[in-house]
């Protein structure tokens, strides 16, 4: 029997994240080098070990598992077998080693991307005493709302005496400006709760310098630039400031602001999370009384649920304790109370045809239907993520997830009708009936599946395989909690691994050759890391498939406390930290395999 080896002695220190810029890059040093392609691969269909692997594993055993206890036969492939997993799976965790050691939004989704906003992104808190920061560019330009800014702060100077709350200016009702109208109307949302609150640590003083014209001008690129490809759930060719409801406006300036090189900018803008997460959640969107009309949905609905997922998603990240256990505990179930009332079952084309003859009116419907399932789509994705970090109870159950998987990219970024067409006829394949999210994973578990699903799956996007991935882990809890569990590692969800593996070789291949693209969508965001969720499913399997003894075994041989806190099968349900996941992604980096 092999033996197990903790930190090869000797080992070269290495950083604690390595940095790529580029991630098709990775994708295809992946592809290339012999150990992450071919041995990975290999592991990831239940292969042993190859040769080469074994002659890389530390020669320096400071620990002979053999000579210090002997084990069963069914043990000892057992162990074998996770180890090998383990081994196999150390190298490719890099971005969930970072995303569950991260301490706020910015760290945990943006550590190894380049931005397109260059310049500083320094907003302006005069109101919180510092500095106004600008470029030598930014001297020369004029500030085109100074006349604006300067009048709102005489007039909250005239009435801070009387401890009253100055309205806006008369000019911004008639204003032409579309930034200052949208910034008059966040002020607006913001008054009622201010002037009926106790506490007294935010002002529309402060408000109104926060949301001003120029800062609300700074966010946005940096929304577009720095979360968008994380999160494309808007239709960006189509997006209009002035139709845009202000709700969503702000929590996309919020949101902007997270992702800015300004740390001390972040303080600031949490002072406003707890709030803007009243207001979003007072809509009657939440409310038990609210009733969606069967024949259809109104886009505002949709955008609602769209800022609901990104006050949720900064409030997890960068909110207080009580922040984060209200949106996990409390906020979210409201959340997917919302979703469920408006129709999960609405959430699909209906197997609508793109053809030559498709019209404008065809086409944004065709949008409305897609901004609505990938809103969807990335609750069921948080839900998921709560299941995955933090334990929690799944609030969406698959079975209820008849909603389409997003279309390609491609087409949702047209900005055109013209050429929306003229991308579905350049890609004959885009044309295809998009299948159900529930249908793949049905599919993928199956023991004779759907060959037309699969070959689906080899050309779909790295979002549809991401959810499909996160799904899996879904399942994968549910089995762990069952009374009567079924052997994990070798039943159908490690058969579905294995096909999605498959497929994800395919999908890699196929972006390494594709041609190079300027447009910012395309500069991958989370969802391109789906192999390392897939790679976490696969360790929770090999960990299910040996007894809970033989793992705390394995775990002795790690350095305290990291060895305690993994010792349990299952961790405490319902956590906000993610540190059994951290540790259980250290533990496999540590944990070696001698020859």
């Amino acid at each position: 029997m092999k033996s197990l080896n903790v930190l090869s002695q000797g080992r070269e220190s290495k950083p604690a994240i390595a940095v790529r810029t580029c991630t098709y890059h990775r994708m295809e040093e992946d592809l290339n080098t012999d150990d992450s392609d071919g041995a990975s691969y290999a592991l990831y269909n239940g292969e042993e070990l190859t040769n080469d692997t074994a002659d890389a594993s530390s020669s320096n055993s400071t620990f002979d598992h053999r000579e210090k206890q002997k084990t069963s036969v069914e043990d000892s492939a057992q162990a074998d077998h996770l180890s090998s997993a383990i081994y196999r799976m150390r190298n490719r965790l890099v971005f969930l080693r970072n995303f569950t050691q991260a301490t706020g939004l910015n760290q945990a989704y943006n550590y190894n991307r380049t931005f397109l906003q260059k310049t500083p992104d320094i907003c302006s808190f005069d109101i919180f005493e510092t500095e106004l920061y600008s470029t030598e560019k930014e001297q020369l330009m004029p500030n085109p709302w100074s006349y604006f800014l300067g009048e709102v702060e005489t007039g909250l100077d005239n009435y801070h005496e009387l401890g009253g709350i100055n309205s806006p200016p008369s000019q911004v009702e008639t204003s032409n400006d579309p930034v200052l109208v949208k910034a008059s109307q966040i002020w607006d949302l913001f008054r009622p709760i201010i002037e009926k609150s106790s506490d007294r640590s935010i002002s529309m003083f402060d408000v109104i310098n926060f949301f001003s014209p120029e800062n609300l001008s700074r966010y946005l690129p940096l929304f577009w630039d720095r979360w968008y490809p994380h999160c494309p759930i808007i239709h960006r060719p189509t997006f209009d400031i002035m139709t845009c409801p202000p709700l969503l406006l702000l929590s996309m300036a919020l949101i902007g602001s997270l992702t800015s090189s300004d740390e001390l900018g972040h303080q600031h803008v949490k002072l406003f999370l707890d709030m803007a997460e009243d207001l979003i959640f007072s809509h009657s969107i939440f409310s038990d009384s609210f009733v969606s009309n069967g024949e259809g949905f109104h886009s505002s609905e949709i955008s609602i649920l769209q800022a609901t997922y990104f006050i949720s998603v900064m409030q997890k990240w960068e909110g207080t304790r009580t922040s984060k256990l209200r949106i996990q505990r409390s906020r979210f179930t409201t959340f997917v109370a919302a979703i469920r009332a408006i129709g999960l079952s609405r959430a699909t084309h209906g197997g609508v045809a793109i053809t030559p003859d498709f019209g404008t009116d065809s086409w944004q419907e065709y949008i409305r239907k897609e901004e609505m399932i990938r809103t969807f789509t990335y609750a069921f994705l948080l839900d998921s993520a709560f299941v995955i970090f933090h334990n929690s109870v799944p609030r969406m159950v698959l079975q209820e997830m008849a909603v389409d998987l997003t279309c390609p990219e491609e087409l949702f970024q047209a900005s055109s009708v013209v050429e929306f067409i003229s991308e579905a006829m350049s890609h004959p394949k885009m044309c295809e009936t998009t299948p159900l999210l529930m249908t793949c994973i049905r599919h993928l578990c199956a023991e004779t599946p759907d060959l037309e699903i699969i070959r689906y799956l080899n050309s779909a996007s790295t979002l549809n395989m991401f959810t499909i991935a996160t799904a899996i882990h879904g399942l994968i809890f549910h089995q762990k909690m069952s009374f009567t569990p079924m052997p994990l590692a070798t039943g159908p969800l490690s058969i579905a691994l294995s096909r999605w593996e498959i497929a994800w070789k395919s999908i890699l291949e196929r972006l390494a050759h594709s041609p190079t693209s300027t447009q910012l969508w395309t500069k991958g965001g989370f969802t391109q890391h789906a192999d390392e969720f897939a790679c976490l499913a696969r360790i929770h399997l090999e960990r299910a498939n040996i007894s809970s003894e033989k793992w705390n075994k394995l775990m002795q041989n790690l350095p305290k406390p990291l060895s305690q806190s993994t010792n349990d099968g299952i961790a405490t349900f319902d956590q906000t930290n993610m540190d059994h996941v951290a540790n259980l992604i250290l533990a496999v980096e540590l944990l070696n395999l001698n020859a």
